[in-house]
């Protein structure tokens, strides 16, 4: 199994929204695991069967919480990260996740 790809949405979709955007990234990636990073409301309106994993702690509050998540973000090992937000704070996420990973914004 190739390494997981992130679809970063801190907001809520509507669900047909959520299955287009993810069916893209799959067709992008279609050996790899799909997880979705999220905010508790944005997580609520992610249709089930979508994603293989999905985090709800997109939007931590406080530095320890901020840095729990780049490390987690850092450990994953990402493909790919597809910023579905384009906001200060995911450019934030974007600069302090290490190593790298290929930050990519949304397929049209």
């Amino acid at each position: 199994m190739k390494p997981p790809v992130l679809l970063l949405r801190l907001r809520p979709w509507p669900e047909a929204e959520w299955q287009r955007k993810a069916g893209q990234i799959r067709a992008a990636h279609p050996e790899a695991a799909l997880f979705l990073l999220t905010a508790p409301e944005g997580g609520r309106s992610a249709p089930s069967g979508v994603f293989d994993e999905i985090w709800q702690d997109g939007a931590p509050h406080g530095a320890f919480a901020l840095l729990a998540l780049m490390r987690r973000l850092s450990w994953a090992s990402f493909a790919a990260i597809y910023d579905g937000e384009g906001t200060r704070r995911t450019g934030l996420y974007r600069r302090l996740v290490r190593p790298p990973p290929p930050w990519r914004g949304l397929p049209d």
